[in-house]
């Protein structure tokens, strides 16, 4: 099975991570897919780009945006601001401080406070900074996501690492050793299908048939990580060299369709 590095994949954490990310209802979907249909029309292709930070970038708000900046009080922009200093750029080399820095515990508070509960953001138009907000805790959970025993998980690890652009059918096994890994990436799968389900439903172009072929190969991921064999490993059971046709775009860990 090989993952090529443009596959869409995104996490809504689990408990075992200690991760709470609030619910996203559909409304803030829909709101978030028609914010990116705006974007990509304006982007005359880049999206495409493999520079995801790029991506994220142009599509998420931003304080340089005054159309929305005239909704969002001086104040509360502190609070968005606080926010997003617990995100930083994953690079190779800043990869351990910017994971350590977003799962320190002050940064798990301030991230997983919505910001509209926050008493300066009340009644502020929010709703656009806080999807934004929910892609990279997604992204950031699973890059940065790890083991019970504090080491990174197998899909963290090559996020890490990129030495090469393919996730191959070790890393997935490899994932099945780890309780916390194989549930985030269970957890990533269902909720990129989710988005992917959402996304086919809302648009005409000519990406809804490579989505629909995603969803297939997604739902194939989901059943080697579901398999008994695969959960079994995690009380050290033999290892499983499950191999596949699969071949699913590997979105570097953004909420990006490409």
């Amino acid at each position: 099975m090989k993952f090529i590095k443009c596959f869409l994949t995104i996490l809504v954490a689990s408990n075992t991570l200690a991760y709470s990310i609030p619910l996203i209802k559909r409304d803030e979907i829909d709101n978030a897919l028609n914010e990116f249909d705006k974007t990509s029309e304006t982007t005359e292709g880049k999206i495409n780009s493999l520079d995801g930070q790029n991506n994220v970038d142009a599509m998420k708000p931003t304080g340089n945006d005054q159309s929305l900046d005239d909704n969002i009080s001086a104040e509360c922009k502190k609070v968005i601001d606080e926010v997003e200093n617990c995100f930083g750029r994953l690079t190779v080399e800043s990869y351990d401080k910017v994971c350590d820095t977003f799962n320190s515990v002050q940064c798990q508070n301030i991230v997983n406070k919505k910001i509209a509960d926050n008493q300066a953001c009340k009644g502020d138009d929010v709703e656009m900074y806080q999807n934004a907000i929910i892609v990279k805790i997604i992204k950031m959970n699973l890059s940065c996501g790890k083991t019970q025993d504090g080491e990174y998980c197998p899909i963290a690890k090559y996020g890490k690492s990129r030495n090469d652009d393919e996730l191959t059918d070790a890393v997935i096994n490899e994932t099945c050793k780890y309780k916390t890994c194989r549930e985030t990436a269970v957890q990533s799968f269902t909720m990129y299908k989710k988005l992917n389900d959402l996304y086919i439903s809302q648009t005409q172009s000519n990406m809804v048939k490579r989505k629909s072929v995603d969803n297939e190969r997604v739902e194939s991921a989901l059943t080697i990580l579901n398999k008994e064999q695969c959960i079994k490993q995690e009380s050290g059971a033999s290892s499983l060299n499950i191999k596949s046709s699969l071949l699913l775009s590997f979105g570097l860990f953004f909420l990006l369709y490409v």
